[in-house]
């Protein structure tokens, strides 16, 4: 996410949010956004909808003169598989 969004455009931007499976230890670049879905590498994914409306990666793209952004990324490990998480 990127907090930096904040003072453009009132709040906290989500570029993905992707839940994966136990068993997935790396992403190859370019896994998701640009055409590219997560499902692709691994059946077992999922992502959700993000802040650009969108169910893949959307990359960072600071809105001109805005300033240098910062990114997050946030990870959480869960007892629930991902089929329990999104029924």
């Amino acid at each position: 996410d990127d907090p930096d969004a904040q003072r453009v455009v009132g709040k906290t931007f989500v570029h993905w949010i992707a839940y994966l499976p136990g068993r997935i230890t790396h992403l190859p670049e370019g896994v998701s956004g640009n055409g590219a879905s997560l499902m692709h590498f691994d059946s077992a994914t999922y992502e959700a909808r993000n802040d650009f409306g969108k169910n893949v990666y959307g990359g960072p793209c600071p809105i001109k003169g805005s300033g240098v952004h910062v990114y997050r990324f946030t990870l959480f490990a869960l007892k629930e598989t991902v089929d329990q998480l999104i029924t």
